[in-house]
């Protein structure tokens, strides 16, 4: 029997328990905490964010004033958020037989398990946990198409560029 821990967060658990020739996912939560890094998605238009200065590190060799906006001694992307997903280095998702979901929070990284791993196995919820998730999904989906970010940033991902923004 091995059990894998696919998620960084002690409250949001997305598990894996291989015994034998079984292959279960137990919950496949999504780990939203990095939406904090990225500046906030206004409904409405805010020339406070728009005015945001440019981030430009110390020594003035990195400049993604584009991508980074400075406010209040904190860097922030200025770009989509994104979300952390369940680790899927760590096995081959696509050979789970079962994925067992015990309530709403914890189902949020299914669709992209589902529809972007090959999985072809069983889910299992209980038909109240099934409607509520879907609700926040779609909440969420809806909100982030509401509110497009015209550019996507990509840079502020290099090793080099996030240790200089500390």
């Amino acid at each position: 029997m091995k059990l894998y821990c696919l998620s960084g967060h002690p409250t949001l658990p997305c598990n894996v328990l291989k015994f034998k020739s079984t292959t279960i996912m137990l919950d496949c939560g999504l780990d939203t905490t990095s939406v904090l890094q990225f500046l906030p998605l206004p409904l409405v238009h805010s020339p406070r964010l728009s005015k945001l200065p440019g981030w430009v590190s110390k020594d003035g060799t990195i400049n993604l004033e584009k991508e980074l906006k400075e406010c209040a001694g904190r860097v922030f992307v200025d770009s989509q958020p994104e979300f952390c997903l369940p680790e899927k280095e760590l096995l081959d998702l696509s050979t789970i037989d079962v994925i067992l979901i015990s309530n709403y929070h914890c189902m949020m990284a299914l669709p992209y398990i589902t529809e972007h791993t090959g999985f072809t196995g069983t889910v299992y919820a209980t038909e109240p946990t099934l409607q509520i998730g879907r609700l926040l999904m779609e909440e969420l989906v809806n909100f982030m198409e509401r509110v497009p970010k015209a550019q996507s940033a990509t840079c502020w991902k290099y090793k080099e560029i996030q240790r200089s923004r500390q």
